[in-house]
């Protein structure tokens, strides 16, 4: 007979009589099943964390393998510049697709399915919005470089045009407007204050191309102009440095025209020169009333916009009175340092130089002259020359004109002027002497080879070729003369012709020139 261990265990001590009711109890059993379950379920556990573990592991170096190869993309396509660079974008898109289908191709099952593909997408999004988030960055920047390359190359491309027709009203005024579209087209969106400030900034930079240009050509009257109208477009440093450079060109090109107006007056005569230059013979005093008479004549004229200091500069020349600097601050200065400057109004003179500030900033912005007569300013602005009260503007002080005299060290620069010319046109007249004189020597000498130099058609070709010049005429007289003498003996029927004969045509038959023959000759006949 089987016997139950644990119907028996289940019986062991209870009264024979209630053995018959004693249940069966399997609390034993279940207490081992439990325990068994309790370590099935960690063993399941280790292997699910292991499992887990491993994919984790082929995970990580799936999202490692993307991470190089998108970044390598990435700083690939950031080696495009500007235009080059606008498709960056959708390239990386299409490059990130290529990589991550790879990726899925050569990875383990643990990465393509389940968990482990959930885990790589989002490992790989992080990467992948980080190089999107980097390429959109460098791809705006991009942009904004190729637009600002575009707008550069049209703005140079304009002022070439204008610093090629620097003289040309009409060339330069087409300049300015593509100049304005290329800016509008460029900044358009940016606002009133943005488009004012490119404005200001490429009008300046055509400005300081033409005052180059019209500098370099020597046009100083046409860079003078360009200083005053393109001036308040540029640099307030730079504005001065190319009217004080244009200023002192100026004046150096009077002094030169001093020095050759002295030359053309007084030709080789230097004491006459000398005596005029350092004499006196300069007038001194300006006449104010003749620079209010320029002025007021100019009045219901347009010279167009920021000419103040060139039509003042016209109405101070018409009256004997020096021109100053053609960018008012700069004219002001001057003022101060000639020692002509300033601001009690009882002081004030029938033509002196009014100095305003109509922007408020402490700098002469607008010049004009003054009349006594009326108490206004006559001045020239963008509404053409008209008569403004003295205060119309802001007035910083004044100034008296200064004549048009030269100073000493005016006279000694255009005395070295007229010095100059001189030894430059005693010079020249030195070299063509040389080249007459060599010309119709050889001339000559040609003719005293074929033994044919007839006397007057030898003084004839002198003449004619010296242009009455007494010095030239004496050393071709002297030269044909010299070899018509010893043609001359050479062929007479004397003892001694025969000596002169050959002589004559030992010399005919060498490599000798027209002077050197005549020296050999004359010093065998001597011998």
């Amino acid at each position: 007979m089987a016997i139950d261990i644990f119907q028996v265990g289940a019986q062991l001590g209870a009264p024979a009589s209630k053995v018959s009711n004693v249940r069966y109890d399997n609390s034993g059993q279940q207490a081992v099943a439990r325990a068994s379950s309790q370590t099935g379920r960690i063993i399941q556990a280790g292997v699910e964390h292991v499992r887990e573990q491993i994919i984790r592991t082929d995970v990580l170096q799936a999202n490692n393998e993307y991470v190089k190869r998108t970044n390598d993309l990435r700083m690939q396509l950031m080696q495009k510049k500007e235009k080059g660079a606008l498709d960056i974008v959708g390239e990386y898109e299409a490059g990130e697709r290529k990589i991550r289908s790879e990726l899925m191709a050569q990875s383990p099952q643990s990465v393509k399915y389940g968990k482990g593909a959930m885990l790589f997408d989002y490992s790989t999004q992080q990467t992948d919005n980080a190089n999107r988030r980097v390429l959109g960055q460098y791809r705006a920047q991009q942009f904004e470089a190729w637009q600002n390359t575009t707008f550069a190359n049209s703005i140079n491309s304009s002022v070439q045009k204008a610093v090629l027709s620097p003289n040309d009203p009409a060339v330069i005024a087409d300049v300015q407007k593509e100049i304005d579209y290329a800016i509008n087209s460029r900044y358009g969106t940016y606002g009133r204050e943005r488009l004012d400030l490119e404005y200001r900034k490429w009008t300046g930079v055509l400005g300081q191309a033409l005052i180059d240009r019209s500098y370099a050509n020597g046009d100083i009257n046409t860079a003078e102009a360009y200083v005053e109208k393109y001036g308040p477009y540029m640099d307030p440093g730079v504005t001065s440095a190319y009217a004080k450079n244009v200023y002192a060109r100026k004046q150096e090109e009077r002094l030169f025209n001093m020095g050759q107006n002295l030359y053309a007056t007084f030709g080789e005569d230097e004491g006459a020169a000398r005596d005029y230059i350092f004499g006196d013979n300069f007038k001194t005093e300006v006449d104010g009333k003749a620079i209010v008479k320029a002025a007021s004549a100019d009045i219901g004229n347009n010279y167009g916009e920021n000419t103040c200091t060139i039509s003042i500069n016209r109405w101070l020349r018409s009256a004997g009175a020096k021109e100053g600097n053609t960018w008012a601050p700069t004219n002001m200065e001057d003022a101060k340092d000639n020692g002509v400057f300033f601001t009690q109004r009882n002081q004030l003179r029938n033509g002196d130089i009014v100095y305003w500030d109509w922007e408020d900033n402490d700098d002469s912005d607008h010049v004009g002259v003054y009349d006594a007569s009326t108490g206004k300013v006559i001045q020239s602005g963008t509404h053409g020359v008209a008569a403004l009260d003295l205060d119309h503007y802001k007035v910083l002080g004044f100034a008296h004109p200064i004549s048009d005299a030269p100073t000493l060290e005016d006279r000694q620069k255009a005395w070295n002027n007229y010095v100059q010319q001189k030894n430059i046109n005693d010079a020249i007249k030195t070299n063509q002497q040389n080249m007459i004189i060599k010309n119709i020597e050889q001339r000559l000498w040609d003719n005293f080879k074929t033994g044919i130099i007839d006397s007057q058609d030898m003084r004839n070709m002198v003449f004619s070729a010296s242009g009455g010049d007494a010095d030239v005429e004496r050393t071709l007289l002297k030269f044909g003369d010299d070899l018509i003498g010893i043609q001359t003996k050479a062929a007479a029927a004397v003892s001694n012709s025969g000596i002169y004969k050959s002589i004559k045509d030992a010399i005919t038959n060498s490599t000798v020139t027209p002077a050197e023959a005549v020296s050999l000759i004359n010093q065998n006949a001597t011998a």
